[in-house]
């Protein structure tokens, strides 16, 4: 009896290996309620049970051993439930950590898209106001604007320099963006450099293009 008694104390303990492993605690011990765990909104009640109620199921499950080996095959689980909370822990510090360098990452692209947009923008402009006070002739380099229709020779983003081009009809300023998708850039492909274009002007005043 004292025996018994000394059992059923054992087996009332909590156990943290069905509380932290929950369903796959319940399946290597033949405790198929544990399934439950599964469903989320249940999962957090089942863990308490299973963690209240684990010992006393699994040895009903498990009396071939004796309560020293049941006690022993208790505590691996124990010790597989923390390991596994652990490396779980660890990953997801480790996926978070990687969603905001590629958040960052993005906003810092958007950042310099967007600023050579604005920069473009300001030289078209300046060429604009140039050509009205020169017969709608074209500058020969964006030097030529400065200080009179603009304060400096803009410097490159990111690598990335304005580039004045001429054609027959006059001229326009390329830039290259780091994003594909950027609102100012249309479907008009060019296979013969692979770069797309977004003609914002009918003059081909404002080019902007990005390179794949």
């Amino acid at each position: 009896m004292q025996e018994d008694s000394t059992i059923k104390r054992e087996v009332r303990k909590w156990n943290w290996g069905a509380f932290l492993l929950t369903f796959i605690w319940g399946v290597g011990n033949g405790i198929y309620i544990s399934l439950l765990a599964i469903i989320p909104g249940v999962n957090i009640i089942m863990a308490v049970i299973l963690g209240i109620k684990g010992n006393e199921w699994a040895w009903r499950k498990n009396k071939c051993l004796t309560i020293t080996e049941f006690k022993k095959q208790q505590k691996l689980w124990a010790k597989w439930g923390v390991v596994s909370i652990v490396i779980i822990s660890i990953a997801s510090v480790l996926l978070v950590r990687q969603i905001v360098i590629n958040s960052e990452k993005e906003d810092e692209i958007n950042y310099r898209d967007t600023k050579k947009i604005t920069v473009v923008q300001e030289i078209v402009s300046a060429i604009n106001h140039y050509r009205i006070d020169h017969n709608q002739s074209c500058p020969k380099s964006i030097s030529e604007l400065v200080p009179e229709y603009l304060k400096q020779v803009p410097e490159s983003i990111s690598g990335t320099e304005f580039i004045l081009n001429h054609y027959s009809g006059g001229c326009y300023i390329s830039v290259s963006l780091e994003r594909s998708n950027n609102i100012f850039l249309s479907d008009d492909y060019d296979p013969n450099n692979g770069n797309y274009y977004d003609l914002e002007s009918e003059d081909i005043s404002n080019l902007i293009f990005y390179n794949e």
